[in-house]
């Protein structure tokens, strides 16, 4: 009896001995994919935006090896070093003790893969299987050559530009969003050339393209007129002059605007500019709740404008310095005459019997303005940023001496900030604060209700001389670990937003910082929302709920562009 039990335990183990003798081998055996050292790549392969991606995502002492094309990594296979792939999906079934990176391709991680830090995918998107084994995190990345080379032509100096965006320790300027493993923290750098160029070079209220200008609205119908930009050499020498501005037509309007800027950089790279502007336009003061693109296509489309007009004709003189990349100071003197404008046209593709609001009156006359800016932007992104503080403080003095002439001041305070939580997690808030003395004209008062302000409430519900407003936004979708393998959000990114503020009339006696005391938690507006959006949360699905007292209707709406 002792003697069998003996023989059966010696089967026993040889049966239970063999996947493990067979699993060994095939981690020993050799790679079934063509791998190459880093260091015997052909130099022709390692090119500048494969040696930015090597260097910026897997160090430069790190053991790496090389593929071009499509590959995948069996379940039998083990790399003991990180991978980098180029132009090409990477299918994961085996194990890779380091980091996986892609160019221009998806990562597929399926159920048996085990990888032991980041899995990094350039330009495409990642697919995790449940029960693979990642110890790092899941990185998206996009990087839009095009677009950089583009931004490399329109700096100062070619050299310069091309130096910035192409020495190995360039940020290109365009990736999204990338987290690391030490502070699962959004890392984008923001350019360090001096580029005054940017926002506060073109021309408000205007889609801009360069050598042309045009937008949709119900007050000029098809807007189209030429540009001419401001020169991107500009400021190379110590003393530089630039003539920039554009004229275009106005059908439904039938008149002409124009704008033309005379101005005067001092010192290179980094020096004042001294100018002088001429203009006649049709202007609104809603740029900050819907841009004018987004605006002209709700116009155009579905018989939709957001943004009310008005003619401001005049000149002035203003001087801008930008004192490092991210803070930009601004300080101006105009005298301009304001006009209202009426509805010209109720053109659109779509929207049935549906008519354009009345575009309303506003207080017409001369006024001389003094205008000062501040500005303050570490955002990652102008447009979808994910980190990142944007502090605006601007002022307007309208001083006369003629009691027939306004005299008035208006202050507003914009505060906001981008917190990145964890990845595919954000917090973002908007604090926003306007105030002013004497009486203020009804274009230049205070307005809350509907798209980017109060979200639960209808456009323009509600318009005072005095502004608080606070909006909050909860981001979170497909990318955050936290809800990663839920077949039921796993597809989607949502937003939760809750908006409070209060428009309201002060004393007209009352100085900019008088008139506060009526605001009460009580009195403050406030809606709940939730949003369905893409990855960058520009592109949602708003529905919000007022949470005052008394009934109230859910309210949807549809953009293409972020609230704040």
């Amino acid at each position: 009896m002792k003697a069998l039990n003996f023989l059966i335990l010696i089967i026993v183990f040889i049966f239970n001995s063999i996947p493990l003798i067979s699993q060994s081998r095939h981690y020993d055996s050799p790679l079934r994919v063509k791998v190459v050292n880093w260091n015997k790549v052909n130099p022709d392969q390692k090119t500048k935006l494969v040696k930015h991606v090597k260097d910026r995502y897997m160090g430069k002492w790190e053991r790496i090896s090389f593929i071009e094309g499509h590959q995948t990594l069996e379940k039998e296979d083990a790399l003991d070093n990180s991978l980098l792939v180029n132009n090409g999906d990477l299918t994961i079934a085996g194990k890779i003790d380091g980091k996986a990176v892609v160019i221009n391709g998806d990562v597929h991680v399926l159920a048996t893969a085990n990888v032991a830090d980041n899995i990094v995918s350039i330009n495409g998107k990642i697919y995790s299987e449940s029960g693979a084994k990642i110890s790092g995190e899941l990185i998206e990345t996009v990087i839009r050559r095009s677009i950089a080379l583009h931004k490399r032509k329109t700096s100062f100096s070619s050299k310069r530009s091309e130096s910035a965006y192409f020495a190995p320790e360039s940020t290109y300027e365009n990736e999204s969003i990338e987290w690391t493993k030490k502070y699962n923290w959004s890392k984008r750098k923001r350019s360090k050339r001096w580029n005054v160029y940017s926002s506060s070079r073109q021309h408000e209220n205007l889609i801009n393209e360069n050598h042309f200008v045009y937008r949709y609205n119900r007050v000029d119908g098809l807007f189209l007129g030429a540009n001419i930009p401001p020169a991107h050499n500009f400021r190379s020498q110590p003393v530089n002059l630039d003539v920039n501005g554009f004229i275009g037509y106005g059908f439904a309007g039938e008149r002409w605007r124009y704008r033309g800027n005379l101005e005067l950089g001092l010192y290179e790279h980094g020096g004042p500019i001294l100018g002088a502007s001429i203009y006649d336009l049709t202007d609104s003061q809603d740029e900050w709740i819907i841009p004018t693109q987004e605006n002209s296509l709700a116009a155009a489309l579905i018989r939709e404008d957001f943004q009310d007009y008005y003619r401001r004709e005049g000149f002035g003189f203003y001087v801008r310095e930008q004192m490092f990349p991210s803070l930009e100071f601004n300080l101006g003197y105009y005298e301009e005459d304001f006009f209202s404008l009426e509805r010209n046209t109720n053109w659109s593709l779509f929207g049935g019997d549906k008519r354009f609001r009345h575009n309303p009156d506003i207080d017409e006359g001369l006024m001389k303005i003094y205008k000062a800016k501040i500005s303050l932007d570490t955002r990652d992104d102008k447009d979808s940023p994910f980190s990142g503080w944007f502090i605006t403080a601007s002022g307007m003095w309208n001083k006369s001496h003629d009691e027939s002439a306004y005299d008035y001041d208006r202050f507003i305070l914009d505060l906001r900030r981008y917190i990145p939580l964890r990845y595919g997690e954000n917090f973002d808030i908007r604090l926003r604060v306007g105030t002013g003395r004497g009486y203020m004209p009804r274009q230049h008062l205070f307005y809350l209700g509907g798209i980017s302000t109060l979200r639960g409430f209808e456009y323009k519900d509600f318009a005072g001389d005095r502004l608080v407003l606070a909006n909050i936004e909860y981001r979170f979708g497909n990318h955050s670990r936290r809800f990663r393998g839920d077949s039921i959000l796993d597809p989607f990114n949502f937003i939760l937003f809750f908006d409070t503020g209060r428009a309201w009339f002060a004393d007209s006696n009352d100085k900019y910082n008088q008139g506060f005391k009526q605001l009460s938690w009580d009195l403050m507006h406030s809606n709940i929302g939730i949003a369905l959006t893409d990855d960058e949360g520009r592109v949602r699905l708003n529905i919000a709920k007022s949470v005052d007292a008394g009934p109230s209707d859910l309210i949807v709406t549809f953009r293409i562009n972020r609230a704040f």
